[in-house]
């Protein structure tokens, strides 16, 4: 068997992302479906997500690809 660090990790289908980001309920709606998404769509880290604030993206504006 190989070591854990080793193993390959199954990905979520993009059919399976989409059944989580529709199974989000509550006040948060919009909020938890983005995020899911926004994961998925980008292969950020949940932490990477997490510190994304309004400031850091208009100071992103300008700069080119």
């Amino acid at each position: 068997m190989l070591p854990r660090a080793l193993r390959i990790v199954p990905y979520l289908t993009p059919e399976e992302v989409e059944a989580m980001a529709r199974a989000c309920q509550g006040r948060h709606l919009l909020r938890d479906e983005l995020l899911i998404l926004t994961l998925f769509q980008t292969g950020l880290r949940i932490s990477e997500a997490l510190s994304i604030t309004t400031r850091r993206i208009g100071s992103h504006a300008a700069t080119p690809c």
